[in-house]
C-alpha cells in the first residue's frame, strides 16, 4: 500500500488510490479531473512513478456539493443509459459493429452516444447479451451528424467569403507543433514575471505548446487558468510558475529524456535510423560489387 508523504511545512500528499476512495470515483476519474483542471496540485515521485495529490485540495473537493452533482462515476453512467425492452429485439436490430460502420464512428464514440442517451441499448439478458440497436434511432443519429457536418461546411464558406470581401485570405486554425525558442517570442513576451504563459514556458524549455500541456497533464508542471487583460473579452489562459519551469529545465532526468528524444525521435534522427536500417537489411546480392571495388579492401583474415 502506498504511504502518505508529510512535509515539514505541514502539507500532506496522498496517492491516487486514496484520492479515488475519498472522492468515490475510480483512479482514471482522478486523472481525468486533473486533466480538466479540477484537481491542480500534483506531485510525482520519480523512482516509483506515482502521482500524489494534496490532501487539503482533495478534502475540499470531496465536501463540495456542486461536485457531487456533477461527478459521473461508472455506476452513474450505467444508470443513465436507456435500457430498451428485451422483448423488442428482433432480427432487424443492428449489432454494435454494424451500427459503428453505419455511423462511421469508433466503438468508444458509440459508447458515448449510449451514455448521453442519443441511442438506446437493447440486451436480451441485461449485462450478458451483446448490445443491439434500433435501426430507426441509428438512422436518425446519422442524419443529425450529417446535418452538423453541413453546418460546419456552411460556416467555413461564410468565413471564407467574409475574409474575401475584406481583402484578406482565410487561414483555418491549425495547431503549431514547432518548438519555440526565446528568439521566437514577441517583444511584449520577453519580460517574464513569476507566472508565465504557455508560449513563454515552451520557449524556456524549447518545446512546442502542445508538449507544455502534456507536461501539465503528467504532473511535471503546475498550471492555473486566469483571465488575461491582453486577450479579447478577457479570455482565460494557462499560467505556470517560472521557478518550477526553470527547475524542470535543470532536472537531470528531464535532460536525459530530452537527449533521448533528440537522438531517436526528431525527424533527422528518424531519417538516419531509416537509412541505417535500409543498409543493414539490404541483400548483398543486390549490391554492385564492381562499382564498390575501390571502396573495399580484403584483410588477411578474410574479412572485409
Amino acid at each position: 500500500m502506498a504511504k502518505w508523504i508529510e512535509e515539514e511545512n505541514g502539507e500532506v500528499w496522498i496517492p491516487t488510490s486514496t484520492a479515488a476512495k475519498m472522492l468515490c470515483i475510480s483512479q482514471v476519474g482522478v486523472a481525468t479531473m486533473f486533466s480538466l483542471g479540477t484537481l491542480q496540485r500534483v506531485r510525482v515521485v520519480p523512482r516509483i512513478r506515482m502521482h500524489y495529490y494534496l490532501l487539503s485540495e482533495v478534502e475540499t473537493l470531496a465536501r463540495d456539493p456542486k461536485r457531487l452533482k456533477r461527478s459521473i462515476t461508472h455506476e452513474v453512467h450505467q444508470e443513465s443509459r436507456i435500457l430498451g425492452d428485451p422483448a423488442k429485439v428482433d432480427a432487424t436490430f443492428m449489432t454494435a459493429k454494424q451500427a459503428r460502420e453505419f455511423l462511421g464512428t469508433s466503438l468508444s464514440l458509440l459508447t458515448i452516444y449510449v451514455n448521453q442517451r442519443h441511442l438506446t441499448s437493447y440486451q436480451k439478458v441485461p449485462g450478458r447479451s451483446p448490445h443491439r440497436f434500433d435501426p430507426y434511432e441509428v438512422r436518425v443519429l446519422r442524419n443529425r451528424r450529417e446535418r452538423l457536418a453541413r453546418i460546419r461546411v456552411t460556416n467555413r464558406e461564410f468565413r471564407e467569403n467574409d475574409a474575401r470581401q475584406c481583402g484578406k485570405v482565410y487561414v483555418p486554425y491549425k495547431r503549431d507543433l514547432r518548438a519555440l525558442s526565446l528568439n521566437s517570442l514577441k517583444p511584449h513576451e520577453q519580460q517574464m514575471d513569476a507566472w508565465i504563459t504557455t508560449r513563454q514556458v515552451a520557449a524556456l524549455l524549447e518545446v512546442c505548446a502542445n508538449t507544455v500541456f502534456r507536461l501539465r497533464t503528467r504532473g511535471r508542471l503546475y498550471g492555473e487558468k486566469r483571465s488575461s487583460e491582453t486577450t479579447p473579452r478577457k479570455r482565460k489562459l494557462w499560467f505556470f510558475r517560472k521557478r518550477e519551469v526553470l527547475a524542470l529545465r535543470e532536472d537531470p532526468e528531464y535532460q536525459k529524456g530530452r537527449e533521448r528524444f533528440r537522438r531517436y525521435c526528431v525527424p533527422l534522427a528518424r531519417r538516419l535510423k531509416a537509412e541505417t536500417a535500409f543498409v543493414r537489411h539490404t541483400e548483398t546480392n543486390s549490391l554492385d560489387w564492381e562499382a564498390l571495388g575501390s571502396q573495399w579492401r580484403v584483410i588477411e583474415g578474410g574479412d572485409w
